[in-house]
């Protein structure tokens, strides 16, 4: 029979390769972990960075008695020791999405050489929702407890890796893609590409107000960047509009403010074909004409 750490190694595979089959090879600074024997020990069990995440905290997976009790339980989530990733995170997703419960250093207790949660600190249904670990000096955790008590062997490789990853990915995907570092624009000038001048917060405020105004609707084809699923109280709409520059990246030499006649709002499909046109502003007009001609 497979021992518990033999299991959970597995998990930890079956988790990153369902990461990468939802977000790709390279998605928003994500980077899927690749190595199958980096566990490390805590808390009378393991736990492995499944990814990291450019800005952002961490992706982790966690299997172990933290609960303080005689099985183990998975944890899934995102850890860092820095408060301000943690921070800049809850800040990029909606309320609805937030935790809504929180444990600080009182909700835990030492127990021999490990630290436990206490059982009056976090009940069964608060394991239905994410939760907020904030411990100053020690670390910032935001995820979900999984509330099945595993037993040995190879009852920890029945862990739902589809739970992990909804919450997990779904988490990436509120990160507004125009958010922190900037790409540098794909069109060429004399074989250079530069990468932008403008400060990334003022183009981020600037791209969201402008996807604001144009009411997430593309600009060339037409189309509202907008859906909607279940969250967990109600309904959540998730936009998928992104900002183009009209003007080029690759041809501002100097350090300007963006301006909302700068960008125009546009559906991540029509974003990718003009990146890979010549990089002028007779690249929206051209587009829209070939989407409308095969419309």
């Amino acid at each position: 029979m497979a021992t518990d750490e033999q299991m959970f190694k597995g998990t930890v595979q079956q988790l990153r390769s369902e990461m990468k089959k939802r977000l790709g090879d390279s998605h928003k600074g994500i980077a899927i972990k690749s190595k199958a024997d980096d566990l490390k020990s805590n808390s009378h069990g393991w736990y492995a960075i499944v990814a990291t995440w450019k800005g952002y905290p961490p992706v982790e997976l966690w299997f172990d008695r933290s609960l303080g009790k005689p099985e183990r339980h998975y944890w899934f989530g995102f850890g860092v020791t820095q408060k301000a990733k943690i921070t800049k995170l809850f800040q990029a997703i909606p309320v609805q999405s937030r935790p809504k419960k929180t444990l600080s250093d009182s909700d835990w207790h030492m127990v021999g050489a490990n630290y436990e949660i206490k059982r009056s600190s976090l009940t069964t249904q608060d394991m239905s929702w994410s939760v907020y670990e904030c411990y100053p000096g020690a670390g910032y955790y935001w995820g979900m407890f999984d509330p099945v008590n595993y037993g040995a062997g190879s009852e920890a490789g029945l862990f739902n890796v589809n739970r992990a990853a909804n919450f997990i990915c779904s988490a990436i995907e509120f990160v507004d893609p125009e958010e922190g570092d900037e790409e540098p624009y794909a069109g060429r000038e004399g074989g250079r590409a530069h990468r932008m001048v403008e400060t990334p917060q003022r183009c981020a405020k600037a791209a969201r107000h402008r996807k604001e105004k144009d009411n997430h609707v593309c600009s060339i084809c037409a189309k509202r960047c907008i859906f909607e699923f279940q969250g967990e109280e109600k309904p959540i709409e998730r936009t998928f509009s992104e900002a183009h520059h009209i003007v080029p990246i690759s041809k501002i030499d100097v350090e300007r403010e963006v301006k909302l006649e700068d960008l125009r709002t546009v559906c991540p499909n029509c974003h990718r074909m003009l990146h890979k046109m010549n990089g002028t502003k007779a690249d929206m007009e051209a587009l829209r004409k070939i989407v409308h001609c095969n419309s």
